[in-house]
């Protein structure tokens, strides 16, 4: 029996109405009744659905995506529980775990809980280093997830839209003509300048799917 409190806890917590945490606090101190008794005021209720969110880069492979976390917010949301060590300043390590948080939905059916995690994805708003937020949403959203034709190699096939901008080379417009980069990868230069014009700042900001609020850049490239 593997007796340690797993990763998907959260679930059963919103499904059985429960606070299997506190349970083990009072467990270790002899004050939970028996277990007997509490099963039988146990019985599931709807459904809940828990979506991972790592510092993963999809579009490579899910590579760690180590860096410092500029703005970081989940909205509250009826039904909706977020667990959750980061924050707005939060240092994300290569050497550790890339768990972020997790958002978990409960709803009446699972079409519900999916239509409310999915929601509480798309509001989340986490800055600075790529994670798997948007694959999470996308393949949440997939005909395969909403029919439950689930299988074991369902991800192999899975191809989630990035909307993201990866730097391959820093450096001068002229220096990304020679950039060699894969197939569907945009070969671009950034460089952190103020002097944009917001008109165009804006615009691409809606590009690649960003808030208003975040630092502005300039950007030469040649598309894929």
């Amino acid at each position: 029996m593997n007796t340690r409190l797993q990763v998907e806890h959260g679930v059963t917590e919103m499904v059985f109405g429960v606070d299997l945490v506190e349970w083990m606090i009072r467990l270790a101190e002899g004050s939970l009744p028996p277990l007997d008794e509490l099963e039988a005021s146990l019985w599931p209720k709807g459904h809940a659905i828990e979506a991972r969110i790592y510092a993963e880069n999809p579009a490579r492979g899910f590579q760690p995506s180590p860096g410092l976390l500029t703005h970081v917010d989940f909205p509250a949301a009826a039904r909706v529980r977020v667990d959750r060590w980061v924050s707005a300043g939060t240092v994300v390590s290569a050497t550790f775990d890339p768990l972020l948080a997790k958002v978990i939905a409960w709803g009446e059916t699972r079409d519900v809980a999916r239509e409310r995690v999915r929601d509480a994805l798309s509001n989340a708003v986490l800055y600075g280093i790529e994670t798997n937020k948007d694959f999470l949403k996308e393949f949440l959203d997939s005909a395969e997830f909403k029919s439950c034709a689930l299988k074991t190699a369902l991800l192999d096939n899975f191809t989630a839209r990035a909307n993201t901008i990866g730097v391959i080379k820093g450096g001068y417009p002229d220096d990304s003509a020679g950039l060699s980069r894969p197939r569907g990868i945009l070969a671009c230069r950034c460089a952190a300048l103020g002097s944009l014009r917001r008109p165009q700042f804006s615009h691409r900001q809606c590009i690649v799917g960003q808030s208003r609020r975040c630092n502005r850049y300039r950007d030469d490239h040649r598309g894929a």
